[in-house]
């Protein structure tokens, strides 16, 4: 009986440490990195996130990472530029994933230009999807 409920007790904290472990994988799943106004370097609050997601991404080789950068149409930039600029940011991110032992052919990345329709800061961002 004792044997029985050791083994059920272990299976119940099993499950509850992997149930954990996916919902903080899940969070790895989808991130908003954000950027200055007119920058592409990753601000330094946002490498401990990054650095975990290189290793789930070097721990699970076939897993895929797509990049999406934005840019906002603050500074009366072109469209051109700010797509190039929103490139320039998902590019960076990519550069630090490859540098954390992420194989880069498994990283797409997109530069969308400019977005509308939210404030300023929240449209200077990468969006990270791993599938």
């Amino acid at each position: 009986m004792k044997k029985c409920f050791v083994l059920l007790f272990s299976m119940i904290v099993l499950a509850a440490c992997q149930r954990d472990l996916c919902a903080h994988r899940q969070e790895l799943m989808e991130k908003s990195l954000y950027f200055q106004f007119d920058s592409d370097e990753i601000q330094s609050k946002d490498i401990a996130d990054l650095t975990e997601g290189a290793k789930f991404l070097t721990d699970h080789r076939f897993r895929r990472v797509h990049l999406d950068g934005f840019a906002d149409e603050q500074g009366g930039r072109d469209s051109e530029y700010n797509k190039e600029l929103s490139y320039r940011r998902a590019q960076k991110v990519k550069d630090f994933l490859v540098e954390h032992g992420v194989t880069e052919r498994y990283i797409t990345i997109t530069g969308n230009g400019t977005l509308s329709g939210i404030p300023n800061w929240q449209k200077r961002r990468v969006d990270v999807t791993i599938k």
